[in-house]
């Protein structure tokens, strides 16, 4: 399978936290947003959540060829930023965060 960008992540994820979690909502809502993006199955939006979880990446182990350390706090909170406002832009997280995109 073929890695997604940076920018196709974190549409999926917001796509998928918009939702709370619904992995077939988030489909139809990623599939109307981008329509001439690839076609993602619902274990797309699942699978990169639990790495992001898990590994604080959402690359594949795979694809991403370095290893990573986990900040899964961080992630969180990052995540419960888009949660409270799915309008959120990523530079508008960045900027609250203080951090560089």
């Amino acid at each position: 399978m073929a890695a997604f960008t940076n920018e196709e992540y974190a549409d999926i994820m917001m796509a998928y936290g918009r939702t709370d979690g619904n992995a077939r909502e988030a489909r139809r809502i990623y599939e109307k947003r981008f329509p001439n993006r690839r076609l993602l199955s619902r274990s797309t939006f699942q699978n990169t959540y639990r790495r992001l979880r898990e590994t604080s990446n959402v690359q594949n182990n795979e694809t991403r060829g370095v290893v990573v350390r986990h900040n899964v706090r961080f992630h969180e909170q990052i995540l419960r930023l888009f949660e409270e406002d799915g309008t959120r832009s990523i530079r508008n997280v960045a900027s609250l965060l203080e951090i560089s995109i």
